[in-house]
């Protein structure tokens, strides 16, 4: 991501606490169901840390809404256009993040651009959802399961995301991924991907 980031002071507020309580759920209901402690979730609500990918796509299933509302984007049309260098970037838990998708009331489809810039292992994840992961640059050591996958510039992934999953930016020049996410079609729902 060539573009500069924006300051935190300048980035929109992350909006957790707005669509946990819009979906009529309590701080303890939306930990619960997402396999976060009620401090966590707390935390990330009042901008004290910031969310994993992971913890994002989560909440956005949770709540209804796409990754971009989470993080306070606004769609004033019915799609959302990214100009290359135009990208609005925002410091997660696993690195410098944007969201590239989002034009509201459609599928649910998430697309995040992530640079890793050497930030080493994260946190297992797993979320109802497929997902298919792209390495733009640098590379990384994946746990999908029992297996460990090493994913070089060029390589990409599809799995079914219910399925407990780690990544490991292991190059010390920094990785950048191209993240895709989607709801389980309904078929796929109650048997393997």
């Amino acid at each position: 991501m060539a573009q500069s980031t924006s300051s935190e002071a300048g980035t929109p507020p992350l909006r957790l606490r707005e669509c946990r309580e819009r979906g009529a759920l309590t701080l303890s209901e939306a930990a619960e169901r997402i396999g976060v402690s009620i401090t966590h979730l707390s935390r990330l609500e009042r901008g004290q840390r910031q969310p994993s990918i992971g913890v994002l796509l989560q909440l956005a299933a949770l709540y209804r809404v796409g990754v971009g509302e989470l993080v306070g984007e606004t769609f004033p049309a019915a799609y959302k256009l990214v100009r290359a260098g135009s990208a609005e970037l925002r410091h997660g838990d696993d690195g410098i993040y944007s969201t590239l998708s989002g034009a509201a009331g459609l599928s649910g489809l998430e697309v995040i651009q992530l640079d890793a810039a050497g930030k080493g292992a994260k946190k297992s994840a797993h979320h109802s959802d497929e997902e298919w992961i792209y390495v733009v640059s640098g590379w990384v050591d994946m746990e999908l399961g029992d297996e460990r996958i090493v994913l070089k510039v060029g390589d990409s992934i599809h799995f079914d995301a219910r399925t407990q999953h780690r990544l490991t930016d292991s190059d010390p020049a920094g990785t950048r991924l191209i993240i895709v996410s989607v709801p389980l079609h309904p078929t796929r729902r109650q048997g393997r991907f």
